[in-house]
C-alpha cells in the first residue's frame, strides 16, 4: 500500500510511457516547505510507512537509489507513497559502469557518491538524511562540493537544530547516516522497529 501503483508500461508512437495512479496529496518536500519542521511523532509515522515501502522493494531484490522528499508523497489522510523508480535496479544488475555517480547528490549515500555498487543499505542511508530533514526542515547537504561532503560531513544532531526531539530518535537518525555501511541499520524493518521504540518510550 506504500508504493505507487503501476497500471501500464508501453510505448506509443515511439514513445515510452508509464501509467500510474493519481496520488491526491502533494510530496514530502512540497509539505516540508510548506510546513517547516516536523514534530518527532509525525516525522515517525511518515518514516515508518516509507520503510513498509522499502522493505517491500528490498525483499523484492530492488534497490531504489533515489530517495528524497520529492519521491515520497503523502496522500490525503496521511498515506505515505514511495514513487519514481526510475533509477531503481535489482540487486544482482549492472546497469552502470563502476565509477558512474546516479542519484541526487543532497541525499545520495558516500559508495554511491564514490560510483561504487550500492545495496539496500544505502537506501537506508538517504531516507535517514530525509528523516533529519523532516525533523530540522533544512537539507544539510545543499551547498558547496556535496558530492565531497557526502563522503567526510556528518550532520549535526537533529536536537541541535529543532526543539522537541528525544535522544533516541536523534540515535536513530545517525545510525542511518553512519559514513560505514557496516555501522548502519540492516534493513528498512530494522529502522521501522527502532522508530516505534522511540514512540513507545515517549509514551
Amino acid at each position: 500500500p506504500n508504493i505507487v501503483n503501476i497500471y501500464d508500461i508501453s510505448a506509443n508512437l515511439g514513445k515510452a510511457y508509464i501509467a500510474m495512479e493519481f496520488v491526491n496529496g502533494q510530496s514530502l518536500h512540497a509539505y516540508l516547505r510548506e510546513k517547516g519542521p516536523l514534530s518527532a511523532r509525525e516525522a515517525i509515522n511518515y518514516m515508518v510507512q516509507a520503510c513498509s515501502a522499502l522493505e517491500a522493494i528490498h525483499k523484492a531484490g530492488i534497490v531504489h537509489r533515489d530517495i528524497k522528499p520529492d519521491n515520497i508523497m503523502i496522500a490525503q489522510g496521511g498515506l505515505v507513497k514511495l514513487m519514481d523508480f526510475g533509477l531503481a535496479k535489482a540487486e544482482d544488475a549492472r546497469m552502470t559502469s563502476s565509477g558512474v555517480v546516479m542519484g541526487t547528490p543532497a541525499y545520495m549515500s558516500p559508495e554511491q557518491a564514490r560510483g561504487q555498487d550500492v545495496d539496500c543499505v544505502s537506501d537506508i542511508y538517504s531516507i535517514g538524511l530525509v528523516l533529519h530533514e523532516m525533523l530540522t526542515g533544512k537539507t544539510f547537504f545543499r551547498t558547496g562540493d556535496v558530492i565531497a561532503r557526502q563522503m567526510t560531513e556528518m550532520p549535526p544532531l537533529p536536537s541541535t537544530m529543532a526543539e522537541g526531539i528525544p535522544q533516541a530518535l536523534d540515535e536513530v537518525v545517525m545510525k542511518c547516516i553512519s559514513k560505514d555501511p557496516k555501522e548502519r541499520y540492516q534493513t528498512a524493518e530494522e529502522l521501522a522497529i527502532a522508530l516505534r521504540a522511540v514512540t513507545e518510550n515517549k509514551e
